[in-house]
């Protein structure tokens, strides 16, 4: 059941829990605060995984880290909670709990368990289970939030909020960015898929009830929210809202870049190509074998035209090198820092969304930073992402495994200067009207606040309560 957000007795900003009595509402005592130089709201983030800002200073923010610094800049009071363990480097940033203060009024809080080597292994799963148990053990003393946004996954770390949410009448937001525990199947050999069910079934069945203890859902994209409603089996509720990964223009854009360039360069990246560039993780839900592919079928018919460029490392990284090592239209960079990848954007033609068949992908980031500098995409993704390309004619889709297909869609934008320049155009104006992060986060600042208004009449004696969410039926 969702925690119910109206007992008379509260705590508020720390202080010891009172009755209300005569006071102004709590919206003007919070304005008063702000108007002091206190916080205008204090909330909670909780994910891991991302980058963080204090990782230095060419680090190449996500949807966290952009909304955690957009909050903080409008005079909130912002901890976020993640882990110690660098998700993408693998190796801890302290070996051990540590809080650090990344700017004024954004303060890190980084919870330490085991390492992990493979995303998707034995070594993760306890790896959360440490995370969400510190938490809940660093939590008990903290000075009390008015909001909390957890992201979704870890499922853990999710249980272990709504039992704080629940028990301090706090509301609390999942915002759901990846399916888990969904996508765990695809990784599994296919002769072990029977075994899997099971444990994905009580996955599942925690995440539901993890959910259903939530004042509201968030998605990256409808598909994303409409999947969690699933899980939960509720309608949609007047919390429940979809905020797309807005992307931040880094300030490098539009800069010269040369010294940036020189590397890529030197790396093999010749911007006299249509050089089609892919970042990201190369894991089991991109389909990078069939890039490769159509670079094979390109290279062995003398087509000089077309340069794929891959950034990032993962999993299959090393395999795939070797499978591309012959060939002279492809050229891997590794990670980038944000001005490396702002120059490698800036010689680039076309945006890669290659996404294996059933990937649960829906609107991913590397969509919104393509977008970013007005680079045509071509994606195998279907559903949300495929619609956005057709109906925005900002790019084209082929299907998944596909390697002559795309091939072709490639040979087509080259044949097609001009609906190469088209996409280009609509790419840019897509982005600036709906995808930038100032815009989105705004946006998403504007609900909390709403629902923490919701939630203070609920709270207060003589205010008419709103309802939150109707509590639905769970079949175990």
């Amino acid at each position: 059941m969702v925690a119910q957000l109206g007992p008379p007795e509260i705590q508020w900003k720390g202080q010891p829990a009172f009755s209300r009595g005569f006071l102004p509402d709590r919206l003007t005592l919070r304005f008063i605060v702000w108007v002091l130089g206190g916080p205008r709201m204090r909330i909670w983030l909780i994910t891991v995984g991302e980058p963080l800002p204090i990782d230095g200073p060419q680090t190449r923010l996500l949807r966290t880290g952009l909304f955690g610094q957009a909050l903080a800049r409008k005079g909130h009071e912002v901890t976020w909670w993640t882990s110690d363990f660098d998700h993408f480097q693998k190796k801890s940033r302290f070996n051990g709990y540590t809080e650090q203060v990344s700017e004024p009024r954004l303060t890190i809080k980084l919870l330490h368990s085991v390492a992990y080597r493979k995303n998707v292994s034995l070594a993760r799963i306890l790896n959360h289970q440490g995370i969400a148990r510190q938490f809940e053990q660093k939590i008990r003393n903290e000075v009390l939030p008015d909001i909390i946004v957890c992201s979704m996954p870890t499922i853990e770390l999710l249980e272990k909020a709504a039992q704080f949410a629940e028990d301090n009448s706090i509301p609390l937001l999942a915002d759901i960015r990846d399916l888990w525990p969904d996508i765990f199947e695809a990784a599994v050999p296919h002769f072990a898929r029977p075994f899997s069910r099971p444990v994905i079934a009580t996955f599942q069945k925690r995440l539901r009830k993890a959910l259903v203890r939530c004042t509201g859902i968030i998605g990256i994209s409808e598909a994303y929210l409409n999947w969690a409603l699933d899980i939960a089996q509720q309608e949609t509720g007047p919390c429940d809202a979809v905020f797309p990964l807005g992307y931040q223009v880094p300030p490098e854009k539009g800069l010269s870049l040369n010294e940036e360039k020189v590397f890529l360069e030197q790396k093999g990246v010749n911007p006299a190509k249509m050089v089609c560039w892919f970042v990201g993780t190369f894991g089991s839900t991109y389909d990078l074998d069939t890039v490769i592919a159509a670079a094979k079928r390109l290279h062995f018919e003398g087509s000089e035209h077309v340069q794929f460029v891959l950034s990032g490392e993962g999993d299959s990284y090393l395999r795939l090198k070797e499978e591309a090592k012959s060939l002279s239209n492809v050229v891997f960079t590794g990670w980038l820092n944000r001005t490396q990848l702002a120059a490698l954007a800036s010689m680039s033609k076309v945006g890669l969304a290659a996404y294996a068949m059933g990937a649960p992908q829906s609107l991913p980031n590397k969509v919104f930073e393509y977008l970013a500098y007005g680079l045509p995409i071509v994606s195998s993704l279907p559903g949300e992402c495929r619609a956005l390309l057709e109906n925005e004619k900002c790019g084209l889709s082929y299907s998944a495994g596909d390697a002559d297909q795309l091939k072709e869609t490639l040979d087509f934008l080259t044949a097609h200067p001009n609906q190469y320049q088209s996409m280009s155009e609509n790419a840019l104006k897509l982005f600036n009207e709906r995808f930038r992060a100032e815009t989105v986060y705004a946006g998403f600042e504007t609900h909390l606040e709403k629902i923490v208004e919701r939630a203070d009449k609920n709270r207060f004696p003589g205010s008419k309560p709103e309802e939150i969410r109707t509590t639905p039926v769970i079949h175990d």
